[in-house]
């Protein structure tokens, strides 16, 4: 179980998790939200993470990270394994 305890005051947190793992938001939200736009349901076996909130007027939204960022963390990784040193580099090697 991994904790995530995050305070917002007039400003909104995204906390980006990829589908199919756990996710259980608690806390408090005064004149303010907290909100998980995960579409998929938890794979069995799947890590938790537990984010506790503290809001006023703001938000704390759980998503999913958008396409871009995964083909981004795709190439970083492919050039991890390529044997380049910097996760951000793409150039040919």
């Amino acid at each position: 179980v991994t904790t995530i305890d995050v305070t917002v005051r007039f400003g909104t947190m995204s906390v980006f998790v990829p589908d199919g793992v756990d996710v259980r938001l608690s806390g408090r939200a005064v004149l303010g939200a907290k909100s998980s736009d995960l579409r998929v349901d938890p794979q069995p076996g799947a890590p938790v993470i537990v984010i506790r909130c503290d809001v006023v007027c703001g938000s704390v939204k759980v998503r999913r990270p958008d396409w871009m960022m995964r083909r981004r963390a795709r190439m970083g990784a492919a050039a991890l394994e390529a044997g380049r040193t910097e996760p951000g580099s793409i150039a040919s090697a």
